[in-house]
């Protein structure tokens, strides 16, 4: 019984992780391109969201390669040296550190920037965000820099690369790890997105005059509640295997915990993927400006100028027409 849940996770892997890649990388590419655009750039909010793109669009790409070929065809190149073992674990743990850490520096942001207060709004700017953004990636660099201690090659029975568990800076490594991603970052999301409902709602009773730049960031306020909700759902299962390891439990130690262990990878890197739709399903705006990019490389809308081509022989009667519709 325990063999065939091992090869269904295997044969699960191996199906889902390239569609997961495949979609990932369009969608987050595609995000890159609309969130550069003018009309979104000028929001901290939108530069959040950006960031996370190529955070997103890193991991759908060479760190799910990386776990395809290791969880589904047990070529696992962390075992190839000592080094790269350390050095997959970082990108392992930082990548979706950073991730869901802009979705919190997101939701301060919309918390901010929806509050009636002038002296919270001013928070909300795009020159902060810069910098909030390096500060966050530099710190959370620096603390995920411990992988170069905690994890190592063990040669017990089957070679792995695993965090050393009977060391002490590697507890505490681990419980540092498990207690931002999957304790603070998720009460944070939902502290300050309960607070933006909050916001909004009290910024609707007291005035119904809405700015073009204001109805955009009201837009932004729905992608960000919308991501955070979604985020959440395909997050929760990881999280709780997450956390069962630093728990003095045997179960952790058997295969059917390694086979909930890789079922539950697969909606967690699904989690990489999602906020291209969240984001055409909550904002106007997003959908606006992708129609528009779809618009502008769509071949039959490029109408090549007529070239006119002088012939002597041509009949100097006959009036040519030089008239053409210029695309718009």
């Amino acid at each position: 019984m325990t063999d065939a849940l091992i090869n269904f996770a295997i044969q699960a892997t191996r199906v889902t992780i390239p569609i997961i890649m495949t979609i990932g990388t369009v969608n987050n590419l595609l995000n890159i391109i609309i969130l550069s655009r003018s009309t979104l750039n000028r929001h901290a909010c939108s530069l959040y969201f950006l960031s996370m793109a190529f955070v997103n669009l890193f991991y759908s790409t060479m760190i799910l390669l990386n776990n395809l070929l290791a969880d589904g065809y047990q070529l696992n190149l962390s075992l190839q040296s000592n080094f790269f073992c350390k050095l997959s674990s970082y990108l392992l743990n930082l990548c979706p550190n950073i991730s869901v850490y802009l979705i919190v520096l997101a939701s301060i942001d919309r918390y901010t920037a929806s509050s009636i207060y002038v002296r919270l709004r001013r928070f909300s700017d795009i020159r902060k965000a810069r910098q909030v953004i390096g500060f966050l990636i530099s710190v959370l660099a620096f603390l995920f820099a411990g992988s170069f201690i905690a994890f190592d090659i063990v040669q017990d029975g089957i070679p792995q690369c695993i965090i050393i568990s009977n060391s002490l800076f590697s507890q505490i490594f681990l419980t540092m790890d498990i207690v931002l991603y999957v304790i603070m970052a998720p009460i944070c999301m939902i502290i300050f997105g309960l607070l933006t409902i909050k916001n909004t709602n009290q910024a609707r009773i007291i005035s119904n005059r809405i700015t073009h730049f204001r109805r955009t960031e009201r837009q932004l306020s729905r992608m960000l509640l919308l991501q955070v909700g979604i985020h959440t759902i395909l997050t929760l299962p990881f999280c709780v295997v997450f956390f069962m390891l630093i728990l003095p439990v045997s179960f952790r130690f058997t295969l059917q915990f390694y086979y909930i262990t890789i079922i539950c990878k697969l909606p967690f890197y699904l989690s990489f993927t999602v906020p291209f739709f969240s984001y055409i399903l909550s904002a106007k705006v997003y959908r606006q400006e992708l129609i528009r990019l779809f618009n502008k490389i769509n071949p039959i809308h490029r109408i090549a100028p007529l070239q006119i081509i002088p012939n002597s022989n041509l009949n100097p009667n006959i009036r040519v027409n030089t008239t053409f519709l210029n695309n718009q």
